[in-house]
């Protein structure tokens, strides 16, 4: 099994050396507006996995794509695999900010606003041209509306691997101001009404009080 991890970047020079060099160091063979970016690259790309590594963000240790790709060999079946995330500081990675733990989801939770961080995601890139790839209409939220339709509108079977295997710096796109915030909020609304699932305003305004608390964690 092989992966392909996808990267794009916008402004974050001083921090892709340390991406790609994360990249480099794990131990099995891979190849090397965004979510054009995104699209671009996992149509170009020629593996079977398919992980998008923001350009801030890394993996926590050189074993993490052999913990994901066992994980697949266990289940053939499988779709798509996430962890736990890290989220440190964005100038000092070993200061730890917050720790988001992932759970077990089913196809209900997603539809419910609930999903684990887009860059802990590894989906098999047949289910892009089987469902779709990210909706280039969105400026922020293409991973969440791609995560409700695949994983909750289609139930595409998924496993939570409940190891930290990415770190994330704060402050990134959809968190780095109020604007974006509200921004990305809006797109969760118009993710629902654009794949015609009718919208619960209760978990929607949940996940906007996450969101505002996340504010805290920017640096």
């Amino acid at each position: 099994m092989s992966f392909s991890i996808i990267t794009t970047v916008l402004n974050d020079e001083k921090f892709i050396l340390q991406c790609l060099k994360s990249v480099k160091e794990q131990k099995i063979k891979k190849k090397s507006s965004i979510y054009q970016g995104i699209n671009y690259g996992i149509k170009k790309s020629k593996n079977k996995i398919i992980g998008i590594l923001n350009s801030d963000d890394f993996f926590q240790n050189e074993d993490a794509l052999i913990d994901i790709k066992k994980t697949f060999n266990k289940n053939f079946n499988l779709s798509a695999v996430y962890s736990n995330v890290s989220i440190v500081n964005r100038f000092n990675e070993t200061n730890e900010i917050r720790f988001f733990k992932s759970r077990k989801l089913k196809y209900t939770d997603f539809l419910k606003c609930e999903h684990p961080p887009h860059t802990s995601l590894f989906v098999k890139k047949k289910i892009f041209y089987k469902y779709g790839f990210y909706n280039e209409n969105f400026r922020i939220a293409s991973d969440f509306e791609f995560m409700i339709r695949i994983f909750g509108l289609n139930k595409v079977k998924t496993h939570h691997i409940n190891r930290t295997l990415i770190v994330m710096r704060s402050g990134g796109t959809s968190n780095k101001s109020l604007f974006n915030i509200i921004l990305s909020n809006y797109e969760v609304v118009k993710s629902f009404t654009v794949n015609r699932i009718k919208i619960n305003w209760i978990f929607i305004f949940l996940k906007i009080l996450r969101k505002i608390n996340q504010l805290k964690f920017i640096n």
